[in-house]
């Protein structure tokens, strides 16, 4: 187990290799909501993007709207189908 001076220098070298100041590591991010409909990953998603998942989701075909939220157009597909959604073409299937 890493020491408490390795651990302190170990961050202070990763914030160096990220561009992050100490006081910008000590903001403590947005609770996360979790919903038992979705995964871990639609949650932090929906989080990121600041807007909710299914605008996010039908916004556009399925390549649009992964290149987008950089997910495979299989994965928006199958999200799709877990909430029952459908995009603005009328959609929900991998073409």
């Amino acid at each position: 187990m890493a020491g408490a001076g390795q651990k302190r220098r170990l961050r202070a070298r990763i914030r160096r290799r990220h561009g992050v100041s100490a006081e910008e590591e000590k903001v403590k991010p947005k609770k996360l909501i979790r919903r038992a409909d979705r995964t871990l990953a639609m949650d932090l998603m929906e989080a990121y993007f600041e807007a909710p998942l299914e605008e996010l989701l039908t916004a556009g075909s399925l390549r649009v709207v992964g290149e987008r939220l950089s997910l495979d157009k299989h994965t928006v597909s199958k999200w799709r189908e877990r909430l029952g959604l459908r995009d603005s073409f009328g959609t929900s299937r991998v073409t």
